[in-house]
């Protein structure tokens, strides 16, 4: 075995922890770890291979596969990106005001041409794959004993880089761009790009007003004073979905629906309101409850207080937590939740 070989598994190795320990992050988990069983065993029959049989095609692919894999790496790099922490860029930005008093990025990029600018951007894109594979293959076929340095240094490089990006997650430069937002190229199929940002509520107005201009007129589907054509019952697990994602955060929501099953208008007391909390996964449904069911104790109260303020009236709201393994996938499931199209 060579020493780009103990680099390779060891970076799989390293990677496969951070997915494990990150397994209810992503719905991908099971398909990430399953293609990292499939490369393990192929590399590991492609090594065998090449010991026993004198092949220059095998043993091109066996002296390169650190490379060639390397830009799944990259790709799959994206989804690491977020798994344990989150996007550090306001905090690279702070850190970079306090040095330099601005963004050197955006400075550099102001004294240069949007056109010219892109135009560098693309070639340091391709040229940086283009650079590394052409120099590899130069050095493969020129000296075999070189190329096997030169690919211990270059992929050991690419690997910590992708592992120092899948636990340091940031977007990487911003850029300034300076053409107008009326001016586009003929090619482009949008008729209007508006910037914005919903953080520092910037042009958020200007959106609002494109909208309107771009809405098309049509008669009435309703009267004046129908405001909806959905069911109580819906409005109520909208509201209670709703505080799942305000309390919850990122742990679930997602893979999560609300089932109304029993909804009693009542003349005297209380409306009598049970909903249904569907979630994907066993490990989901103890994220729910909580420490001694306090988390959804105040799942109940948040709701419950949103409910009786659209309908105007009190209730009592009993919530109760099922697991229907990946019910997103299930087409039954999908159908008895509604979504039928």
């Amino acid at each position: 075995m060579k020493k780009i070989d103990s680099v390779f598994f060891l970076y799989l190795l390293l990677t496969t922890c951070l997915l494990l320990a990150s397994w209810n992050a992503s719905n991908n988990s099971k398909e990430l770890f399953l293609v990292r069983v499939i490369i393990v065993f192929a590399v590991i029959g492609l090594i065998f291979i090449n010991s026993k049989i004198q092949n220059p095609i095998v043993s091109f692919i066996r002296s390169t596969y650190p490379l060639i894999l390397s830009g799944y790496f990259y790709a799959e790099n994206v989804f690491f990106n977020k798994l344990i922490f989150d996007n550090i860029d306001s905090f690279l930005f702070k850190l970079e005001s306090s040095l330099f008093g601005m963004q050197p990025s955006i400075e550099f990029s102001k004294s240069i041409s949007e056109k010219w600018f892109s135009e560098f951007m693309y070639l340091g894109y391709f040229s940086f794959y283009l650079l590394i594979i052409g120099f590899a293959l130069y050095i493969y076929f020129l000296n075999k004993e070189y190329f096997n340095k030169a690919l211990f240094i270059l992929c050991s490089s690419l690997y910590i880089f992708y592992l120092i990006f899948s636990f340091i997650p940031s977007a990487g430069p911003q850029f300034y761009f300076t053409s107008p937002e009326s001016i586009l190229p003929d090619a482009y199929i949008f008729d209007k790009i508006i910037p914005l940002s919903a953080l520092e509520n910037y042009n958020l107005e200007s959106l609002r007003q494109a909208l309107i201009e771009y809405l098309p007129f049509h008669p009435k589907y309703y009267p004046d004073d129908q405001l909806t054509d959905e069911p109580e019952k819906f409005f109520v697990s909208e509201k209670i979905r709703e505080k799942i994602l305000a309390i919850y955060h990122d742990e679930i929501p997602y893979s999560i629906e609300v089932v109304i099953e029993e909804f009693k208008e009542r003349e005297r007391g209380k409306d009598f309101i049970s909903a249904l909390i569907v979630v994907e996964r066993e490990s989901q449904k103890p994220i729910i409850l909580g420490n001694k069911g306090a988390t959804i104790k105040k799942l109940g109260n948040a709701a419950r207080a949103s409910i009786e303020s659209f309908l105007m009236r009190e209730v009592y709201l009993e919530l109760r937590v099922k697991v229907s393994d990946n019910w997103r996938k299930d087409e039954n499931a999908l159908k008895r939740f509604g979504y039928n199209n």
